[in-house]
């Protein structure tokens, strides 16, 4: 698993938050959430990668929605860009391999 240091307190500060709430959403389901060191750090259009043990076709819909939820309730001006896939999909190890490397 890829270590991460995230490099803005207040993108720390949503990315907190919102694990809290995938964590409860998706509950067994998820494996893994790989996050990007800052968020402009994109693999595949995504900061936030939510790693599943089997996606199913709401998955994205819900991590948005909680994003999109989060953002306005935080007031901040960070943009949460969720990708939801499954266990050893080539965007975990592309994810992965970019933000570790960067962190």
């Amino acid at each position: 698993m890829a270590i991460i240091t995230l490099e803005k307190p207040v993108w720390l500060r949503i990315i907190g938050r919102y694990l809290e709430k995938i964590a409860m959403i998706f509950g067994e389901r998820l494996t893994k959430v790989l996050v990007a060191p800052h968020p402009d750090d994109l693999v595949h259009d995504a900061n936030v990668v939510i790693i599943v043990k089997k996606r199913e076709e709401s998955d994205f819909d819900k991590a948005l929605e909680i994003a999109r939820a989060l953002e306005k309730s935080m007031n901040l001006d960070i943009t949460i860009l969720p990708y939801v896939a499954e266990e050893n999909s080539i965007i975990e190890l592309e994810a992965e391999g970019k933000w570790h490397d960067a962190g």
